[in-house]
């Protein structure tokens, strides 16, 4: 991990643990162990740092998703399937830190929310192309969004059933 990206990291885990209002660059500088005009020479303002964040968290799982379904040896559902998965794998190895972390930080930001809606579309986009019936594709992914939000809020009570919930919704639909 490089620099830049340890900065990001450091702020999703800052965030997830005391929350946006109490974040500074300086506290973040601090935390990631760099001096404030290092952390400056990456991210100008707090709104770029947030906006870098959010790319990370599209960029990471974008990358889980493709890699999916490259592996994928199954053509039916093979989006839906990857989608799904990428959001376990996200969610069990880095407790979603990265991705939970975005919801704080775009509430106030159009730019923010419109990163996150032209990947929403994109992902959504390549699960159409799996001409699989819209309801149970829909349905799967508002799982994945739900995990996601409980994660954010610390729910994790149901992260050890989410796998199971999961397949036997993919599994339906290689029923159909």
């Amino acid at each position: 991990m490089n620099k830049r990206e340890h900065i990001l990291h450091t702020t999703a885990q800052m965030i997830m643990e005391h929350g946006v209002s109490r974040l500074s660059l300086a506290k973040v500088a601090n935390q990631a162990g760099v001096s404030k005009g290092g952390l400056l020479h990456y991210f100008k303002t707090k709104d770029e740092l947030f906006y870098q964040l959010n790319v990370l968290a599209i960029e990471e799982f974008n990358s889980e998703f493709e890699r999916l379904i490259k592996v994928n040896p199954d053509e039916k559902g093979k989006y839906i399937k990857a989608y799904a998965q990428a959001t376990l794998n996200d969610l069990e190895s880095s407790n979603g830190s990265v991705n939970s972390s975005f919801v704080a930080s775009f509430t106030d930001s159009p730019e923010i929310m419109e990163l996150w809606k032209g990947a929403y579309l994109e992902w959504q986009q390549k699960c159409k192309e799996d001409d699989l019936d819209w309801k149970d594709v829909a349905a799967i992914r508002f799982v994945c969004d739900g995990l996601w939000f409980n994660n954010l809020l610390n729910i994790n009570d149901i992260l050890p059933y989410s796998k199971e919930l999961l397949q036997n919704l993919i599994d339906n639909l290689e029923k159909e």
